[in-house]
């Protein structure tokens, strides 16, 4: 090949990798500037703009040239300021994502997967000081969750399961001082274990002792136990879908009786109180997950709640099994409010 030939294929393949990267932009109807950037073999690369119909920028994407499906994006306001910035990954939401105000303040900042909000998050107020922080998993609140004043100082702080709030969150006055504690129902305050005014009768037979098992679709057992003549009869156990025990007591005379206990579903007592005729006797505990007592009746007529770490919060009074009042306290021991 001589030297004009090769000095013609050089300038020809120069000519079209030009083409091939050249802006090529976009235009509105009327003639205004919509877009423009580069192309690669079909597919967008390095920098575009993205204008609106006035002519103000609406946004800019950065094309990753290792990761074609890769872009990071700043959005704008109308007003030419920063309105959004964050990744897209096949034009779905990821990593971190961070929103502006018109005015240029921070508004929210928070991480995605699979454009769901997935991690930390964080929201601020119209000055830009944070507001409140904690984690999202799968489009809801969970896992520990903090909320500030206007000057910064921590509001309350607390634990979410799955969107909703659960045991015990620490209040704060503006000065940031500890003011009370409010306590949220956790995840298993309202399991339905036996309840033997509705479950303790059954169709009578002529049936001796007969063994009773109940089971999960996954094959374990979820009640286990003996009939006799068709009633409850003897010990009984009741189980967690992954084996653990639930609850276990005795019947006598299609009656419960005696001891009763309750777990939770790492094996940890959850109550336990002696089963008289059809409900739990004065004796009844309940307690915390942690091991300590969570309410028990420490006088006659007089109930107590505690919180997890032991002081006292609810103080109740009862006359023939009903509610008569209530008294609120903070960990300090100071009297909240009567009711």
């Amino acid at each position: 090949m001589g030297i004009l030939q090769r000095n013609y294929l050089i300038i020809v393949l120069l000519l079209c990798n030009y083409i091939a990267l050249a802006q090529q932009p976009e235009f509105y109807a009327n003639g205004q500037l919509k877009a423009e950037g580069k192309y690669k073999k079909d597919q967008k690369t390095g920098d575009w703009v993205y204008y609106r119909e006035d002519g103000s920028i609406s946004l800019k994407e950065s094309y990753n040239r290792k990761a074609p499906n890769m872009k990071t994006v700043e959005y704008f306001h109308p007003n030419g300021k920063t309105s959004a910035t964050g990744t897209f990954i096949n034009n779905l939401k990821y990593e971190t994502w961070t929103w502006y105000r018109e005015d240029g303040t921070k508004d929210q900042m928070g991480t995605y997967m699979k454009d769901k909000p997935f991690g930390s998050f964080s929201y601020f107020d119209k000055n830009g000081v944070l507001k409140e922080k904690g984690e999202i998993i799968d489009g809801l609140m969970h896992g520990v969750w903090e909320y500030y004043y206007t000057n910064g100082k921590l509001l309350k702080k607390g634990v979410f399961l799955r969107g909703k709030a659960i045991g015990e969150w620490e209040c704060y006055d503006f000065n940031g001082n500890y003011e009370n504690t409010m306590v949220y129902p956790n995840a298993f305050d309202d399991i339905k274990f036996y309840d033997p005014k509705s479950n303790y009768r059954a169709y009578a037979t002529n049936e001796g002792k007969v063994p009773y098992t109940k089971n999960y679709p996954n094959g374990k057992p979820e009640v286990v136990g003996q009939k006799y003549r068709g009633y409850n009869d003897g010990d009984w156990k009741w189980y967690y879908e992954n084996g653990q025990l639930k609850e276990e007591g005795s019947f006598k005379d299609a009656l419960p009786t005696g001891i009763w206990k309750t777990y939770y579903p790492d094996g940890t007592l959850r109550s336990e109180g002696t089963m008289y005729k059809t409900g739990f006797s004065k004796d009844f505990i309940l307690y915390h997950p942690n091991g300590k007592v969570k309410y028990k009746n420490i006088d006659s007529g007089k109930y107590a709640t505690y919180y997890e770490t032991g002081e006292l919060y609810i103080e109740e009074f009862k006359v023939l099994g009903v509610t008569t009042g209530k008294n609120y306290y903070n960990k300090s021991g100071k009297l909240v409010k009567s009711e």
